[in-house]
């Protein structure tokens, strides 16, 4: 991750085409699940849980994915579930 000049804002910086393939299998993964958690993209796209995550996050703020809310286990913290955001992909078609 580098700090973009001038601002608190980070983004990511990788090996272009890997980072490449990497976003458009979690794109495949969402528009093939609909409602799935971070973990289970991971598992799905034998991607880390962090790089997962990491691309989660640049998801979420180029208002790609929304969060639909926490799915509470038993045991442990709740886990994040993420869908397509429907309106984005509107958005392009127009």
């Amino acid at each position: 991750m580098v700090t973009q000049k001038g601002s608190e804002k980070m983004r990511r910086v990788g090996t272009g085409k890997l980072r490449q393939l990497n976003d458009h299998e979690i794109l495949r993964l969402l528009i093939e699940n609909q409602v799935v958690t971070k973990r289970e993209l991971a598992e799905h796209s034998q991607l880390t849980v962090a790089t997962v995550g990491t691309i989660l996050n640049d998801f979420l703020q180029g208002g790609i994915v929304a969060e639909t809310g926490a799915l509470h286990a038993p045991k442990g913290r709740p886990t994040q579930r993420y869908i397509l955001n429907a309106a984005y992909f509107h958005t392009l078609g127009h």
